[in-house]
């Protein structure tokens, strides 16, 4: 899966419960070939809401139709941070 997540910009982001929104860029750590976090535009938010999604929620991809689902339901997701957690 995560050869394609590399080149998931522009998918259509789907939680178990509907459409969140759209890849809008994909974060790489230093020297990786795959991500490890997603930044995805998020619809229906009037504020233009950019959060920060980690790759490990992502359960399944379909390339030929550009969909990326994720678990968790589209206010949780929504709500996630606009930021990268620290590292420590």
């Amino acid at each position: 899966m995560s050869v394609t997540l590399a080149h998931c910009g522009g998918y259509e982001v789907l939680a178990e419960d509907g459409v969140v929104g759209e890849v809008e860029q994909a974060l790489f750590p230093p020297g990786a070939n795959e991500p490890d976090y997603i930044v995805v535009r998020v619809r229906r938010r009037p504020w233009g809401r950019v959060p920060v999604i980690s790759t490990e929620l992502v359960f399944a991809i379909d390339p030929a139709r550009g969909l990326l689902w994720v678990r968790g339901d589209r206010e949780r997701i929504a709500g996630l941070p606009e930021y990268l957690p620290l590292a420590i």
